[in-house]
């Protein structure tokens, strides 16, 4: 039944003080080794003065899955200043804890034996509380306390939720999802060159980047390389920086030859070079050379003193007779 009613992860440490506050120190230090701190309650004695304690330590009790009961050598026989002992005192904390968790059905009772106590008899105990022992319990011994506090770990964890008692395997898959999913965004970013440059990470993610990074000095001044790689790789920041190259070696080629006459070494030019900004001034002069030879071979009037342009940016010439400069 218990095991389909919800649960709250927590574990409540009951003990007397005058008894086994040792031992119960050591099992809690244990516990929390492997279960969130804020999971294990231990000494509920911070009650405001005129407040109803049996109340406030039932709902304590009731935020539990897990109540351990630390029963010690003098666990009986404690008593109170009127010399009673404190188990039958109705107002007695560790009884009223005793009593609240055993009436409930979804928490699991664990009496812990320390100190080679012995178990309570039905008889030795008070009626609310008789039930404990009827308990099966988990004995821990000084000179195997590793093992035993082991024992006890595992059954208590297994009374627990799945995301209290895996908390470390769920923060590590969690922490591992984080970071996988950040280095596939960063990875993507790169690889699509939404992310430019990743402090030179990208020379190994990104295809443009690597194969940019092989290319040498030949191979970046190499107008048709260039071409090739400018159209399969547009749109990537390699892509780019090849037409810059293109764009330099472009100027330096046309600053070489654009005063000359020579149509021919203008359409090697073009052919080189047609999509750089230097084809339309290339275009351009083709055009004013082919305009002067035309003009040469056509029907210019060259007759004495007749005005003439060998092209329409060619400056004015005037035919001089002969004899008469």
């Amino acid at each position: 039944m218990r095991w389909w009613t919800a649960r709250k992860g927590n574990v409540f440490i009951n003990y007397r003080r005058e008894d086994s506050a040792a031992w119960a120190g050591r099992i809690h230090d244990r516990l929390v080794r492997s279960l969130p701190t804020r999971r294990i309650f231990i000494d509920v004695d911070n009650i405001p003065e005129g407040e109803p304690f049996a109340e406030l330590l039932d709902q304590k009790v009731a935020q539990c899955d897990v109540f351990l009961a630390v029963i010690g050598p003098n666990w009986l026989d404690v008593h109170d200043q009127s010399g009673n002992r404190r188990i039958n005192n109705s107002a007695d904390f560790v009884r009223i804890e005793i009593a609240s968790a055993l009436k409930r059905k979804n928490i699991l009772v664990i009496p812990v034996v320390v100190g080679g106590a012995k178990m309570p008899s039905a008889n030795e105990l008070p009626d609310d509380i008789r039930e404990l022992s009827g308990r099966n319990a988990l004995e821990i011994q000084s000179n195997r306390f590793h093992r035993d506090a082991d024992r006890l770990l595992k059954r208590v964890r297994s009374a627990l939720p799945f995301y209290v008692r895996r908390r470390r395997a769920i923060r590590y898959a969690l922490t591992s999802l984080t970071l996988f999913s950040v280095a596939a965004a960063f990875y993507t970013a790169v690889f699509t060159s939404k992310l430019e440059t990743a402090f030179g990470l990208e020379r190994f993610i990104r295809p443009s980047a690597i194969e940019w990074e092989t290319l040498t000095y030949q191979d970046k001044t190499n107008p048709a390389y260039l071409r090739d790689f400018i159209d399969r790789q547009t749109a990537t920041p390699e892509g780019r920086e090849a037409a810059y190259w293109l764009n330099f070696i472009s100027e330096r080629a046309w600053s070489k030859i654009e005063d000359t006459a020579d149509t021919n070494k203008i359409a090697d030019f073009l052919a080189t070079f047609r999509n750089s900004d230097q084809a339309k001034l290339a275009i351009s002069r083709q055009e004013q050379l082919h305009a002067t030879a035309e003009g040469r071979n056509g029907q210019t009037d060259l007759s004495p003193l007749a005005r003439f342009r060998d092209c329409a940016e060619c400056p004015e010439m005037i035919v001089i007779p002969p004899g008469q400069f």
